[in-house]
């Protein structure tokens, strides 16, 4: 008790001097004062407790009054707005890769002033791509911890997007300024603590061997719950995961390393029994490096901290001493950093521990399925126990974090219960499966495989219930403002219906508790009862559901273009199964989620690649790919690139031996039953055009059958008359559009020569280039019927499958 008054002082404090100030040399005498008098009281309880709450609180309002958070006048925040500065500074946060930009955080520490270098202090959030230097000096990634960069650029002041307060969340951070897309210089490797480069180091080994095991979207839900990358998820799943009330599941958390800390004891009281000092230290330590590995995330680092307590508290048999474990960790937090107790993160979990804390100790007395002696003789109860233990800490925990989230973020989702009740289950098999897929894959891909596909399996069942439950009617509500007197009400109400409920000691039915899948009659020997008979019955079934969904059509051409924004990349698979990927679009993660979408998960081959022309919009998603899948041939124009995209993917093909062919026309390329027509570029390349690039771009005619299609890369109208002129066998039933529908493409004369039935066309959503013009989609009206006519940003993906005489297409929209 004397901890707990203590720390709701502390945090009682904190609020107050928030509120009202206090002068800082009247607290730290005060805080002596009160000890004192705690000490004089010691035998007195309730002027002990009271003594010891007054000098927590003097000593949170001492703490708050000498944060110094904020940053010192005078640096970075004064250049925000004007010319463009030179900086150079340390990368101190793990950079953050979305797509083909990196994010980070540099801490200043020179500022070029009247020529010379001055010394500069202050934090600046950081956006930017790899350089051609970058790239020639080191492989990815090309942003490192303790890099020291030289940037050129605009510093600026962050700005708020909607109701989101931007640079609130970066103040928190320390930062006050953000700088995007300046000109990067590499000065030095190795800077700052050692350790933190060493973890940034493993965390992307780990990262990639995940990737490489791994599709879309198992791979992105387990790249968060393991290392705490949370860029690879698309903007999609995010918004289904909020709108079924599962979002904690994807930032590490309590949850989390309260599942590695169990399985970690699990192991050292086998390995490490002889000395019980370690069978407790081993699991902190394994908590402890998960976390630091992930990059020390709020969430993390809080839950780490509160597991130490309570692994100290078991260690000294003081395990029922919720209230003082959690509480000890909130003052702890909140000494090192203030600023936590009005972070809504921070709030959240301690509203969710303070709900399990008060309610567990009293459901886990009345589990159904028996107590630890059934346990023994039946092993399906244990797991039963702690399954229904999981359900009751996912409703505990919605319901004290419901109107918190109602507050904050103006909606509530109606479905958490159950969708946290059905997944919960899942996320510990998926995040040791997933553990286990990135630690083996360090040493072997192929090993990996043995816990990916387990791995696949449970992360794509809680993405499933996620999109399951997001989709039904209501199942994300706005609420609009929230009364504080609500919210307070709210919980005053539930604490009163907690403290009703144990006094009255209320027991699950008894009958749950005779439900049995499994027993053991006779050592040795099992009797499954009918619930588990139908049980297992009903899991083959839909077994042979899903195996008979992911076998591939026979017989059928399928050629998808993916939905990747600005640029191309096109699947092509052939009857045989044979695989062809012609450009990967701007965005890796947008061209991985289109192949895992179109490829079985075990399905690691492209038989042939192909790059049009080396610009950003072409290339940038085919790294990925060298990095995810085996390519076993490259067919490329061979035209000098002027991006450090380009660069990088060139110097990847050539590390892993890639066999690359140069592209010109004439040549043909058989794969599986299918045939490739290069018609352009000539050998003799078109130069001296306003894009030499572009019209140098690979064109390509995929023949099966009576059926055809022709993509064109970027080709502009030099390049269209060049191959109407040379008579070019441009007939075609489907028609990739030129340069995204631009004006300098998509002629009249070369329109009529390919004369196609379909035609799609490949863009953005955003329309930042124009694109398609109203020119050309009136040219191609002209020959298409309108129905036929596809755009991506408006039919998402678009497919079309074939068996060499008819034709059918579908879209994702």
């Amino acid at each position: 008790m004397r901890i707990i008054a203590l720390a709701l002082g502390w945090l009682v404090g904190l609020y107050v001097a928030s509120r009202l100030g206090m002068p800082v040399a009247a607290l730290a005498p005060g805080v002596a004062a009160w000890l004192a008098v705690a000490v004089a009281m010691r035998r007195h309880w309730r002027l002990l407790l009271a003594a010891m709450f007054v000098a927590g609180l003097l000593a949170g309002a001492l703490r708050f009054e000498l944060g110094g958070d904020s940053e010192p006048a005078g640096t970075l925040a004064a250049y925000a707005g004007e010319e463009a500065v030179d900086l150079r500074g340390i990368i101190e946060s793990y950079p953050a890769q979305l797509g083909s930009v990196a994010r980070f955080r540099l801490k200043a520490r020179e500022l070029l002033v009247g020529g010379q270098w001055q010394p500069a202090s202050g934090k600046v959030q950081v956006t930017a791509r790899e350089t051609q230097e970058l790239v020639r000096a080191r492989r990815p990634p090309y942003f490192r911890v303790g890099d020291l960069v030289q940037l050129h650029g605009r510093l600026e002041r962050p700005r708020s997007f909607g109701d989101f307060d931007f640079p609130a969340y970066l103040a928190q951070q320390g930062i006050q300024s953000v700088m995007a897309f300046p000109e990067v210089a590499l000065v030095d490797t190795g800077r700052g603590p050692a350790v933190p480069r060493a973890l940034f180091t493993v965390r992307s080994r780990l990262s990639r061997s995940l990737s490489r095991v791994l599709p879309e979207p198992q791979n992105a839900v387990a790249q968060s719950i393991v290392l705490g990358i949370r860029t690879e998820i698309s903007p999609g799943l995010t918004e289904e995961f909020q709108a079924s009330g599962a979002s904690h599941l994807l930032a590490i958390s309590g949850l989390h390393t309260g599942i590695l800390m169990v399985f970690a004891m699990w192991v050292s009281r086998r390995l490490l029994w002889r000395s019980r000092l370690l069978v407790y230290l081993s699991p902190a330590a394994a908590m402890w490096l998960y976390v630091s590995i992930a990059g020390l995330p709020p969430s993390a680092e809080r839950a780490a901290i509160m597991g130490s307590f309570y692994l100290a508290a078991l260690y000294f048999g003081r395990q029922r001493h919720g209230w003082e474990a959690l509480l000890l960790a909130a003052l702890v937090i909140t000494a090192f950093d203030p600023r936590a107790l009005w972070q809504v993160s921070a709030q959240l979990s301690f509203l969710a521990m303070a709900g399990i804390v008060m309610v567990l100790p009293a459901v886990r007395d009345y589990l159904p399925f028996g107590d630890g002696v059934v346990a023994q003789r039946d092993p399906v109860a244990t797991v039963a126990r702690a399954a229904v233990g999981l359900v009751a800490v996912s409703a505990v925990a919605t319901l004290f974090t419901l109107p918190a989230i109602a507050f904050y973020f103006h909606r509530i989702s109606l479905v958490g219960v159950p969708t946290s009740v059905l997944t919960l289950p899942l996320l510990p098999l998926a995040l040791m499966s997933s553990v286990l897929t990135a630690a083996v894959g360090l040493v072997s891909s192929q090993a990996a495989w043995l816990f990916g596909a387990a791995a696949w399996f449970f992360v794509g069942g809680i993405v499933w219930l996620v999109q399951l439950f997001a989709s039904l009617p209501l199942a994300l509500v706005r609420v609009g403002d929230v009364a504080r007197w609500w919210v307070v009400g709210y919980y005053v109400a539930l604490a009163g219906a907690i403290w009703g409920w144990r006094r009255a000691k209320w027991r699950l039915p008894a009958a749950l508790g005779r439900v049995r899948f499994l027993s053991v009659q006779t050592p040795g020997t099992l009797r499954i009862s009918r619930v588990g008979a139908a049980t297992l019955l009903v899991t083959l079934l839909a077994a042979l559901v899903w195996l008979a969904a992911l076998l591939p059509q026979r017989d059928l051409l399928e050629v998808t273009f993916f939905d990747v924004g600005h640029g191309d990349a096109i699947l092509i698979k052939t009857p045989s199964g044979r695989t062809i990927l012609v450009d990967g679009g701007p965005d890796p993660r947008l061209l991985t989620r289109g192949l895992s979408r179109r490829l079985p998960f075990w399905y690691r081959r492209i038989d042939l690649l192909v790059l049009t022309h080396p610009e950003r919009d072409h290339v940038a998603g085919l790294s990925a790919v060298l990095e995810r899948y085996d390519v076993r041939r490259v067919l490329d124009p061979g035209l000098a690139g002027d991006n450090a995209t380009y660069e990088a993917w060139l110097r990847a093909v050539r590390e892993q031996g890639i066999p690359r062919t140069i592209a010109s026309a004439g040549q043909r390329i058989v794969v599986g039953e299918v045939t490739l027509d290069v018609l352009h570029p000539p050998a003799r390349r078109l130069m001296g055009t306003p894009s030499d690039t572009n019209n140098n771009s690979v064109v390509l005619r995929l023949s099966y059958g009576r059926v055809s299609f022709l993509l064109t890369g970027d080709i502009q109208a030099i390049a269209e008359t060049y191959l109407v002129g040379q008579d070019a066998e441009l007939d075609s039933v489907v028609l990739k559009v030129a340069h995204h529908g631009s004006d300098t493409s998509s002629t009249g004369r070369f329109l009529e020569a390919v004369h196609p039935v379909a035609a799609v066309i490949t863009v953005d959503a955003e329309g930042r280039y124009g694109h398609p013009t109203a020119a050309v989609v009136q040219r191609l009206e002209g020959l298409v019927p309108r129905e036929t006519l596809f755009n991506t940003a408006v039919d998402g993906a678009v497919r079309f499958r074939t068996d060499g005489d008819r034709l059918w297409v579908t879209t994702d929209r």
